[in-house]
């Protein structure tokens, strides 16, 4: 049997929420928002094991002294009892109390099979120990380690709100209570706590060799925490640079995609243009060579004099309209002049140059329009698919970094408890005795150990001589309050 004290706290939600459920949903940061992971608090209890909400880890649980029917009330119960006595103290003297909350654990050897009445019947036996019997208690057991063992949540405060029981010595108590439950249940396992328990009895006081002091375990943790938090601090920044890297990476390739898919678009619309330039090359030498055949015959026409002008100008009337509206007086003007003649002429060829390259230009713009048009589709869906790489890369550098936090607190250092101290007698010569800080050092705060040590160094008990002194002033005053000096 291997009793241990969890210690005191202040949450009764906080320890349901541990031991009810499993350890991954044990703190609400871990667990998403914390009234949902609290009112999570023993819903367990509402399904079948294979339900998928179960707390895999808990066997069974036994509520005492409450009406509770089921975990999550009897948390509420016990959270309740304890506002209420709060709010009853809070207008009084005195230290208030802040952790009403008591928990350990009762552990059975792996090769045992303890069975839930036996597991039951060594709880209540415990409390009875640890003169915590009466008081709300929700017992848990857990499956989740190889040695059987359960977990025994008490509430300190009385049932009626009075006061909150003591638990002074408590590790003294279940010491003791160990070594009978053993011999009560097929033999010693555990011989130094026989040992121990025998010098204690006796009054012996005794050194702890082998674990460190209080001051120097302390330093220890300290320094193997800070060392840790050091080394955490240089792998989120190992990290950081890591992921800041892959995302300038991801960035320069998504650049380099969307300035290949522009110079992609440049180069066609250049080609599509070429092209355009291309389809009207036939038509650029017909309208040449007509427009040089023309220019021949109005040279011809002009070294031929007026009859030959006004024979061309008669003969061409339609084509010298092209330049505007010919009148009487424009065909007069043209068949007199043949500079006139050729400046007409020229006039008109250069109009249908003109609207060749006009409709060639439209050609090319189009192709370009096209162009660029189906660029616009590419990137739009290029976009996309890059905002869905970087999301890709934010998330899996998001669960990178937490599993590796999850792996660095695995590395933690836990605090350790300190191994079982050796029990020693002092050595002292004849005519020699302890110094009382060399005492001090020794003792173990139990009440023989301290009767003893009183008695052999003359030191009175201070809290016998308070008691004595307490029940000697309400004799002489049984009307006062003692130490407040205030009728009642």
């Amino acid at each position: 049997m291997i009793p241990r004290v969890a210690g005191s706290g202040q949450s009764f939600q906080g320890a349901g929420l541990y031991y009810l459920n499993d350890k991954q949903d044990a703190r609400p940061e871990r667990s998403g928002d914390a009234k949902a992971a609290f009112d999570r608090v023993g819903e367990y209890a509402l399904h079948d094991k294979n339900g998928e909400r179960t707390a895999y880890r808990v066997g069974f649980t036994e509520i005492l002294n409450m009406e509770a029917q089921t975990p999550g009330e009897a948390i509420d119960q016990m959270t309740a009892s304890y506002e209420r006595y709060r709010a009853k103290e809070a207008n009084k003297r005195g230290r208030k109390l802040t952790k009403p909350v008591y928990v350990y654990s009762l552990a059975w050897a792996p090769d045992q099979n303890p069975t839930q009445d036996d597991m039951m019947s060594a709880a209540r036996s415990s409390l009875t120990a640890l003169r915590l019997e009466g008081l709300q208690t929700l017992i848990v057991q857990h499956t989740d380690e190889p040695h059987p063992h359960i977990h025994v949540i008490v509430n300190r405060i009385e049932r009626d709100g009075s006061r909150a029981r003591n638990i002074a010595f408590d590790q003294l108590r279940f010491s003791r209570w160990a070594e009978q439950y053993e011999r009560d249940h097929g033999g010693i396992r555990c011989e130094q706590r026989v040992r121990n328990n025998e010098l204690r009895s006796q009054g012996i006081m005794t050194r702890d060799t082998v674990s460190l002091s209080r001051a120097e375990y302390t330093a220890k943790e300290r320094a193997e925490t800070r060392a840790w938090e050091i080394w955490r601090k240089e792998q989120e920044a190992f990290r950081k640079e890591t992921q800041r890297g892959e995302r300038e990476t991801l960035w320069a390739k998504q650049v380099g995609e969307r300035d290949a898919l522009e110079a992609t678009t440049k180069a066609r619309v250049v080609a599509d243009r070429a092209t355009a330039r291309t389809k009207f090359q036939p038509q650029w030498r017909t309208l040449y060579q007509r427009q040089a055949v023309q220019s021949r015959m109005v040279a011809e026409a002009n070294r031929g004099g007026i009859f030959e002008r006004a024979c061309f100008v008669m003969a061409n009337r339609q084509f010298l309209a092209k330049a505007g509206t010919l009148r009487v007086r424009d065909v007069a003007r043209l068949v007199f002049s043949g500079k006139a003649l050729a400046q007409r002429v020229e006039r008109i060829h250069r109009g249908e140059r003109t609207a060749l390259a006009a409709w060639e230009r439209k050609l090319a713009d189009g192709a370009a329009r096209i162009a660029w048009r189906e660029h616009m589709q590419d990137f739009r869906l290029m976009r996309t698919r890059q905002r869905l790489e970087r999301d890709g890369l934010a998330h899996t550098q998001k669960a990178d970094a937490e599993n590796a936090r999850a792996r660095e607190d695995a590395l933690r250092p836990q605090p350790q408890a300190l191994p079982t101290p050796a029990m020693s007698r002092p050595e002292l010569g004849q005519g020699e005795a302890l110094a009382p800080q060399e005492a001090a050092g020794l003792l173990i705060d139990g009440p023989e150990a301290s009767r003893s040590f009183n008695e052999v160094s003359g030191t009175p008990d201070r809290a016998d001589d308070l008691m004595r002194r307490m029940e000697a002033f309400k004799k002489r005053n049984p009307k006062h309050d003692f130490g407040r000096r205030r009728r009642m």
